[in-house]
């Protein structure tokens, strides 16, 4: 009897002892897969999220998208403080690993208007100080500038200028490997000789008006990037400028170019930029050149 209850009692032991391991597998079996489960529900979001965090901060911002165009009280104050602020707006140009030198010749503006009238008999023109005005050109610009295009070796395409002038709806600037040559002008040495901009003018009243364009020859000299002032270069330039003007104002930088112009016979780099100055509460479109690579004030 005694061993009857021993071994009765082993065996509901042995039982109890299987039945609690099978629930503990279990209990762990379940909870692990359901653990699993929720963790790559986790992880995958995640994961979207970091990948979307990368791409952000590969997305470089412009060098100006912090700088706003100053208020009006924000100039009322820098001029009242007798102070000079230059704010740089202007979009981030690279200058190209070479820029080549050329020499230039002023092109034959009479024999120029012989051959174009022959193409346009029934405009009427004249020649004076290297201008020919076209005066009722305009419906045939396509034309002139195709001739222009011809008798110059480069090619003249529609741009911009930094002028007020409201009576001119386009301008044809002249270029060569994809870099415009001033349009401006300027004096050298900041003298009394002006050397004019190059550019074509057509006027809402229907003239034209061709100025001083050049024949390019001959490569004179190769540049590499590293000869040429850099922006950071230029913005100290133009800061120490306005900072010995000795005039208190406020300078908003919206236009930074790498130009050629005619120095001498010789196509050059240059540094050409435009801007709004302030000083006082009214602005005025202005534009500066700097040679680009002495860094020489060409239009002030």
């Amino acid at each position: 009897m005694g061993n009857k209850m021993k071994k009765m009692v082993c065996f509901i032991i042995a039982v109890s002892v299987m039945l609690c391991i099978l629930l503990c597998l279990c209990g762990c079996t379940g909870r692990s897969a359901n653990e699993l489960r929720h963790t790559d529900e986790d992880i995958r979001p995640y994961t979207e999220t970091t990948e979307t965090v990368q791409e952000d901060s590969l997305k470089i911002p412009v060098e100006n998208e912090t700088i706003e165009w100053p208020t009006a009280e924000e100039i009322s104050a820098t001029i009242a403080a007798e102070q000079v602020e230059v704010y740089w707006l202007a979009d981030a140009v690279q200058a190209p690993e070479q820029m080549t030198c050329y020499s230039a010749t002023a092109l034959d503006m009479e024999a120029f208007w012989e051959t174009l009238n022959e193409k346009m008999p029934r405009a009427t023109g004249r020649v004076e100080s290297g201008t020919l005005s076209i005066f009722n050109g305009a419906e045939q610009i396509e034309t002139v500038l195709e001739e222009l295009n011809n008798a110059t070796g480069t090619i003249f395409v529609e741009t911009s200028a930094a002028e007020e002038n409201t009576t001119i709806q386009r301008i044809y600037a002249q270029t060569i490997d994809g870099i415009v040559l001033d349009t401006e002008g300027y004096t050298p040495g900041g003298g009394a000789e002006v050397v004019s901009g190059i550019r074509v003018d057509v006027y809402e009243d229907g003239r034209i008006s061709i100025q001083n364009p050049l024949c390019v020859g001959m490569k004179t000299q190769t540049l590499s990037k590293a000869d040429l002032m850099d922006r950071e270069e230029v913005q100290m330039l133009c800061r120490s400028y306005y900072e010995s003007y000795g005039l208190p104002c406020v300078t908003v930088v919206t236009g930074f170019e790498l130009v050629y112009y005619n120095a001498d016979g010789v196509l050059r780099p240059a540094w050409s930029l435009e801007q709004t100055w302030y000083p006082s509460a009214k602005g005025h479109i202005t534009s500066q050149m700097l040679d680009g690579q002495t860094g020489e004030y060409l239009r002030q």
